[in-house]
């Protein structure tokens, strides 16, 4: 079984592809993900930051919910990450912010608690955050590499 745990940032990717460009192309792009990846794991705190508590929060909280479907397999993280959890990871590792911390201490903290294999891998475009997962040896894939892959392999 293979899980991906999304990053704000490509939540936003995704968002541009379905409504500022190629609608069909944004298409392709969720079905190319959900043949790669079993489930899909969004972190409380990621949710957060993609709806913010401001004038577009109703827009893209409507985004947000139609991206989740149009992945299928998607879903708020099972594990919760508690505040204190958050500050302490961030006093070490204060480059990064508060949606990637809460991804990489549910991974962390999954891979602790479960019984079951599985893959679970942090997506992102950002490299400080990528970086840190990587140091707390999780599995990264970079979003926009990822997609230049798929540009270069002509599927995308």
């Amino acid at each position: 079984m293979s899980i991906a745990v999304l990053d704000t940032n490509v939540l936003i990717e995704i968002e541009k592809r379905m409504w500022g460009g190629n609608r069909e192309a944004a298409m392709e792009l969720i079905k190319l993900l959900s043949l790669k990846y079993d489930e899909f794991w969004i972190p409380y705190r990621v949710r957060g930051e993609f709806i913010p508590s401001n004038r577009y929060s109703s827009r893209n909280k409507k985004r947000y919910y139609k991206i989740i479907e149009k992945l299928g397999n998607a879903k708020l993280c099972p594990v919760r990450v508690n505040t204190f959890e958050i500050e302490n990871f961030l006093r070490e590792w204060s480059n990064i912010d508060e949606g990637e911390t809460d991804g990489i201490l549910q991974i962390n903290k999954s891979t602790l608690v479960s019984g079951i294999a599985r893959n679970i891998i942090f997506i992102s475009n950002d490299e400080k955050a990528l970086e840190v997962a990587k140091k707390n040896s999780i599995e990264t894939e970079n979003f926009d590499e990822y997609l230049e892959t798929l540009i270069e392999m002509g599927y995308y």
